[in-house]
């Protein structure tokens, strides 16, 4: 049957208002599980709403400015894990800033703003530490920042053995690997079966369906910081039955910062368990380097991530192999793991 033109662009107009209207809605949706929100009122010393109030909200590649309702509450959102000032002015009033107001990711952190009445412009500035417990949020979650990524040592530096610092995980460290690129931590939550965890890596899913774990793996120092969602996680999470593993990756600052590591294991330093005779073969080397700053100051960054393993390690073998297997195998190969991973991204206000 012949569809007349006419049918054919009506149909290839609704598909395309179909996926217009989708990415309304989803875009939303994935910055929900990566950003944060600071709201609260900004208050007379009365304790009364200002309304009309400028608020500031400022951070390494963030800033926001918002007015506040009728009643004196404010909202920014869409806000990136990391360290903020918090300012707020209005006529009659002494302009007020609160700084070092640490967000993480997924959060949303009340900060009220207390003004107080000056007959000039003036301005104070004062610490503020954002509240421990999130009041809109009743779900399980144990966030992992950069501190503790970077302070923790890791064999094998593999983030994710840090999911178990959360109550209520456990790890099998039979079902995963040391060695990259074949890093794949199955955390099982509250009981859960460890495929059932979803992991997520800025928004976007990261699942192995086929093995369990995660699908791309990443280098410790990419990551800035994740959270584990043992219950309570909203729809926009995805498909996890077993919990949820959110994890963001660093971004360049208006400064260019940079980092580099050099681990060395060698038998040289090692004392063999069999009298009489040296210990196992064994070199192992582990470095990297990261680089991050601006494109563009206050508007992009760039932020990128090399690191490289190699190893040479003897191969353990029984001592009465059999003859007929000698003669037809090496038993004194080493074995020669090698492995290099990069990352890079870019960012813009």
């Amino acid at each position: 049957m012949a569809v007349s033109t006419n049918a054919q662009w009506a149909f290839l107009k609704r598909v395309w208002l179909a996926g217009l209207i989708g990415l309304v809605v989803a875009g939303p949706t994935l910055a929900q599980t990566t950003t944060s929100t600071i709201e609260g009122h900004v208050l007379d010393p009365s304790g009364a709403g200002i309304a009309g109030a400028t608020v500031e909200v400022k951070g390494p590649t963030t800033r926001r400015e918002v007015a506040t309702d009728p009643r004196g509450f404010y909202r920014a959102v869409a806000l990136p894990a990391g360290r903020y000032s918090v300012s707020a002015s209005s006529g009659g009033f002494r302009t007020k800033v609160l700084e070092g107001i640490e967000l993480s990711l997924n959060r949303t952190v009340t900060v009220d703003i207390p003004m107080e009445v000056a007959a000039q412009a003036e301005s104070v500035t004062v610490e503020a530490v954002a509240p421990l417990v999130d009041l809109t949020n009743s779900s399980s979650r144990q966030v992992i920042d950069s501190r503790t990524i970077d302070a923790v040592p890791l064999n094998g530096r593999n983030y994710l053995d840090l999911i178990i610092l959360t109550p209520g995980v456990a790890v099998n460290s039979n079902a995963g690997s040391a060695l990259p690129p074949a890093r794949d931590t199955r955390g099982a939550i509250l009981g859960e079966r460890a495929g059932n965890t979803a992991f997520l890596i800025d928004g976007l899913e990261n699942n192995d369906d086929f093995r369990g774990g995660v699908f791309q793996s990443y280098t410790q120092d990419t990551i800035q910081e994740f959270e584990v969602i043992a219950a309570g996680y909203k729809a926009e999470f995805g498909r996890g039955s077993g919990g949820v593993v959110n994890v963001i990756t660093k971004s360049g600052t208006n400064q260019t910062q940079g980092s580099a590591f050099f681990f060395a294991r060698n038998d040289a330093l090692d004392a063999s368990t069999v009298e009489g005779q040296d210990p196992p073969k064994l070199e192992r080397y582990n470095s990297g380097l990261t680089l991050g700053g601006p494109v563009s100051k206050d508007h992009s960054w760039y932020f990128g991530s090399f690191e490289h393993f190699k190893e040479t390690r003897a191969s353990l073998f029984p001592p009465n192999i059999p003859a007929s297997l000698m003669a037809s195998e090496d038993f004194s190969r080493h074995r020669r793991p090698r492995a290099t991973a990069c990352s890079g991204n870019t960012t813009r206000r």
